[in-house]
């Protein structure tokens, strides 16, 4: 009769066999590591040139207007829905080019700012309600200029309830691009807005190749005023 003597292992065997284990996983790990790389979609990278050209440009186009509004003398109050210099917001290009440009002009401060909240009563994207515009230019009637980051509310919800005697030149940026015509025609002809940034429609063919904030704002955006009104976009 056979008897089975059992296998005793040295603890050199037993470290060994820890070792081949370890590597065995590793290798896996990376096997399949590579397979998932080659199973994953390739990648493109966001040309990111436009975006931060065009909203540079419209920073500096911005900071033109206002000046020339108030013959580069005077306080300004900045109208935006968030902190532009919030910790927890995302970089704006715009605001960053606004101050740039202020900054050469000693006759001109920026005296306040105003943060919008949302108001779900007037749901837009990037916009100031009909309440807290009149609210604002109740405040701020007196200083030389009011300048809007985000959309003025629809004409038609504020036409006749707003005050009367307001000094403040209002410079502003539209932010969505649609019914330009019915939004701000009334603002022009009442004479309460000095003048708006908006998208150009059509997009101007020159220059082809942008390189300068100027040029990507020539592009992509013009400035509307009251002579100009007319052409605004339905």
């Amino acid at each position: 009769m056979t008897t089975n003597t059992p296998v005793r292992h040295t603890p050199t065997d037993l470290v060994q066999r820890k070792i081949l284990v370890v590597v065995a996983t590793l290798v896996l790990v990376i096997a399949l590591a590579s397979i998932w790389r080659r199973l994953q979609p390739a990648t493109h990278k966001i040309d990111r040139a436009p975006i931060i050209g065009a909203a540079a440009g419209i920073g500096e186009a911005l900071a033109r207007e206002t000046l020339d509004a108030v013959h580069h003398q005077g306080r300004l109050i900045i109208v935006t829905d968030h902190d532009p210099v919030g910790v927890d917001v995302p970089r704006d290009y715009r605001w960053e080019a606004f101050q740039a440009e202020l900054k050469q002009q000693k006759g001109v401060t920026i005296a306040g700012s105003e943060v919008v909240e949302f108001d779900p009563d007037e749901p837009m994207v990037s916009g100031c309600s009909s309440a807290a515009l009149k609210q604002i230019l109740n405040r701020h009637a007196d200083v030389a200029a009011i300048v809007f980051l985000i959309d003025l509310p629809e004409w038609a919800r504020v036409a006749g309830a707003l005050p009367q005697n307001i000094t403040a030149k209002i410079i502003a940026v539209d932010n969505q691009g649609i019914s330009l015509r019915s939004h701000y025609s009334g603002y022009f002809s009442s004479g309460l807005l000095t003048a708006l940034i908006a998208r150009r429609s059509p997009l101007s063919d020159l220059p082809s190749d942008p390189k300068t904030p100027r040029e990507w704002f020539d592009k992509y955006y013009q400035v509307y005023n009251r002579q100009n009104s007319e052409t605004l976009s339905d």
